[in-house]
């Protein structure tokens, strides 16, 4: 096994959507305990105590030893409504940031085509027309409504990922595996129409505001 991960403790506890009192109180421990983990101060806590979280987070004992990273969300895009609950809002991130982590371990096994995305030299007067214009030219996107919007992307090494997100304030995101595969998570409540605008709207960021992953 693996050596501890002390970031997984923290993604397994805000997927459940749990504080760190909350869980201290669930798993019968200590809350400054927990801080001090989740901080990497105490780096090797007992597999006694890693038991109690796991049985109290419903998740395996191994899922603490993997490797990976936390990944900070904020160096990355998302939709959502300014009235989103902070809660609701870690808990998202958590998922998505633990959909992240399995995507990437699915690449190590199976082969997807390598990100292709157009690099567009953004200046002052450079418009959304003339981004749009351009990536449809870089996809080959005649001109008129896009049919099969996804599967154009996915052709091209953007992963489309629908999660059943906890709240409807939640629109979509755009992250990055560590191996750098971009992917886009929408929430599947939304109504078709806002699917398409959203996913389109997460593409601009890949394009427009991640550039330098592709670098």
């Amino acid at each position: 096994m693996t050596v501890f991960n002390y970031s997984m403790l923290t993604l397994a506890r805000e997927f459940r959507g749990y504080t760190q009192s909350e869980l201290a109180q669930i798993s019968n421990t200590d809350q400054s305990f927990i801080s001090k983990i989740e901080k990497g101060i105490i780096k090797n806590p007992t597999e006694e105590l890693l038991q109690k979280y796991a049985d109290a987070l419903n998740v395996p004992l191994s899922f603490f030893h993997q490797e990976g990273n936390k990944t900070l969300i904020s160096d990355f895009f998302y939709r959502k409504r300014v009235t989103m609950p902070v809660k609701e809002k870690t808990k998202i991130e958590a998922e998505i940031d633990l959909y992240r982590l399995i995507y990437h371990k699915l690449l190590k096994s199976v082969q997807i085509p390598d990100p292709k995305l157009p690099v567009l030299k953004v200046s002052s007067n450079f418009t959304p027309q003339d981004a749009a214009i351009a990536t449809r030219e870089f996809y080959k996107i005649p001109k008129g409504p896009i049919k099969n919007f996804i599967s154009i992307l996915e052709r091209n090494g953007v992963a489309i990922i629908f999660i059943e997100a906890s709240t409807s304030k939640f629109d979509g995101m755009t992250v990055h595996t560590d191996s750098n595969y971009p992917i886009i998570f929408i929430n599947k409540n939304l109504a078709n129409d806002r699917k398409k605008f959203t996913i389109a709207h997460e593409l601009a960021h890949q394009i427009l505001h991640l550039p330098y992953r592709y670098n």
